[in-house]
């Protein structure tokens, strides 16, 4: 038998419109990974207590779920529908805010040199996280949470499939970068926003028919130069600050993230390449202007 190749397996998606159901006749979309997904299905499981020696004598598997990470390196235009499932919204004019509606999607995990196929049903992106360096691309992972369909297949759900786009991925030397208004030397910035989802389960069935979230998270650490003591007395004085990071492809099309409402929740002085660095946690809240703790916003090339 052949072994499979880690190079040969891929991702796709299908946007559901009933949680958990794959569409009729879907069209499947291709989902640029950067790596192996770690998607699979998790259950828990449970022993008897029953004494009659030191040996357990049942086991059962519980509940089940869907849950893993998609890794990317980020690119335009490649992971929008992502963006809109995790963002729980939709795009308007090319913005994406912070919104309350769930998108799930049937995920297909394909290994094509062996012909296996494992699609996971109800699937949504419970949250997202991306680190920018000077030199290198962005890379980041979307985090999934499904209801915890999955049957292993010899065939693909797919009526039909579409490959990616193959958009070039962003780096970290082409785009710009503000701190409260004002370009700044960051040497690293990492950013993570949670749904905070969970999976709540019914007697009689040992997958959950819906997903609840709960609040939203957007959190990161931003690493700059050294050179006053600005960003650490911002927060030593609990002063709000802000955020603006726009990544610019080199054939058009960038992707601009805001937080236009952000609190240091710590400051440190740590040391690379002989000179000293600003390490600063933070978290997002709600800005009254954007009416969203997070703006995302998408320009054409």
């Amino acid at each position: 038998m052949v072994q499979g190749q880690r190079f040969k397996q891929s991702l796709w998606y299908v946007e559901e419109s009933t949680p958990g159901t794959t569409p009729v006749t879907p069209t499947l979309v291709e989902i640029p990974i950067a790596g192996h997904p770690s998607l699979n299905v998790e259950k828990d499981n449970f022993q008897s207590e029953r004494i009659g020696n030191r040996n357990r004598t049942h086991l059962r598997h519980g509940t089940r779920r869907a849950a893993g990470e998609i890794p990317i390196e980020l690119a335009y235009g490649d992971f929008d529908a992502l963006f809109e499932s995790v963002m729980c919204s939709s795009w308007s004019t090319d913005v994406l805010k912070v919104g309350e509606t769930l998108k799930y999607f049937t995920l297909e995990r394909r290994f094509d040199d062996i012909s296996e196929f494992q699609p996971f049903t109800g699937c949504f992106m419970n949250g997202f996280s991306f680190s920018a360096q000077p030199n290198g691309m962005i890379t980041g992972a979307f985090n999934v949470l499904g209801l915890g369909g999955m049957s292993a297949a010899a065939a693909t759900v797919a009526t039909t499939s579409t490959a990616t786009a193959g958009n070039d991925p962003f780096d970290g030397f082409t785009g710009t970068l503000t701190e409260g208004g004002s370009a700044a030397n960051m040497t690293a910035l990492e950013l993570s926003i949670s749904n905070n989802g969970v999976l709540p389960y019914v007697i009689g069935s040992d997958t959950a028919p819906h997903a609840n979230i709960g609040m939203f998270d957007v959190t990161g650490t931003a690493t700059a130069f050294f050179e006053t003591e600005a960003l650490l007395n911002k927060f030593l004085n609990e002063t709000e600050s802000a955020l603006t990071v726009e990544f610019q492809g080199i054939t058009g099309g960038d992707l601009q993230f805001d937080i236009s409402s952000l609190k240091y929740t710590a400051g440190s002085i740590t040391e690379a390449d002989e000179g000293l660095l600003a390490q600063l946690p933070f978290t997002g809240t709600y800005n009254t202007g954007d009416a969203s703790s997070l703006v995302i916003t998408r320009t054409a090339a």
